[in-house]
């Protein structure tokens, strides 16, 4: 199979400092924040947000619908 193009590799760690930091926990504050509020209608593993937003607190990632882009904390820090 040939590989993606454009693909990102979506990241919910880094090394920073030399200790390795989990930014998963703060996907669902960051992007209340940038967001505004979660709207009705979450799942087990998601919420939802308006305009197509969804944020997997368990994994730390996000995507967006209407775009079709998605990505870890930083990804959606860079993003917005």
């Amino acid at each position: 199979m040939p590989p993606i193009t454009g693909a990102r590799v979506r990241c919910t760690a880094a090394f920073i400092g030399g200790s390795m930091i989990d930014f998963a926990p703060f996907v669902l504050p960051v992007a209340t924040e940038l967001w505004g509020p979660p709207r009705p209608g979450a799942t087990k593993t998601e919420v939802r947000f308006g305009d197509g937003r969804t944020v997997n607190p368990q994994t730390g990632q996000w995507y967006d619908h209407q775009d079709e882009k998605g990505g870890g904390v930083l990804d959606l820090i860079e993003r917005e």
